[in-house]
């Protein structure tokens, strides 16, 4: 009966390590969950911030390229009105010269 005392301390004593054994287990296992859990959230916080920053940068140079592009128009519709000035100005000097001239040999035919 001793042995059969002793031998059910044994096997309980296995067993509570066994059990012991296996809420450590159990334990180690719901650490790592959350570890894995933790480093999951840092990684997307990582890419939610790394995406806001590219959204960041690329509206800024949209805006800078909007600039330049009102900038370039600007100067082309000041290339297009000096140019359609400059050319105005030649057809007028060119007209008048061409009105003198005709006049002037309108006057000379005149007094022969």
């Amino acid at each position: 009966m001793a042995d059969n005392k002793e031998n059910i301390t044994k096997s309980m004593d296995m067993f509570n390590s066994a059990a012991d054994r296996i809420w450590d287990m159990w334990m180690a296992g719901l650490n790592s969950i959350n570890t894995n859990a933790d480093q999951i959230d840092s990684i997307t916080r990582s890419q939610l911030d790394m995406a806001k920053s590219a959204r960041q940068e690329f509206l800024k140079q949209m805006e800078e390229m909007a600039k330049q592009m009102r900038q370039n128009q600007m100067q082309l519709i000041r290339f297009m009105e000096d140019s359609m000035f400059t050319g105005f100005e030649q057809f007028n000097q060119t007209t008048q010269s061409l009105t003198k001239d005709i006049s002037q040999k309108v006057e000379e035919l005149s007094k022969k």
